[in-house]
């Protein structure tokens, strides 16, 4: 490689870089909000009256391992 590829190549490595670290930031972020079960947590906290006058958009913890469980 010569001098001015390998100056060229290395500036572009550097702005990748700065780029890849911000992505990086964004999905740690993303994976720390979507692994939270905040969501999930809604239905999971209402009490068992309440439970039978909601139908949750997400399947409880419960009913995931009994999926799971019964595709075998």
């Amino acid at each position: 490689m010569n001098t001015i590829q390998g100056i060229i190549q290395r500036e572009y490595d550097e702005k990748l870089q700065v780029a890849l670290k911000k992505r990086l930031q964004i999905l740690r972020e993303l994976e720390k909000n979507y692994s939270s079960r905040e969501l999930e947590k809604c239905f999971e906290r209402l009490c068992k009256a309440r439970k039978k006058h909601v139908k949750p958009l997400f399947k409880t913890v419960e009913e995931q391992i009994e999926e799971f469980l019964n595709e075998e």
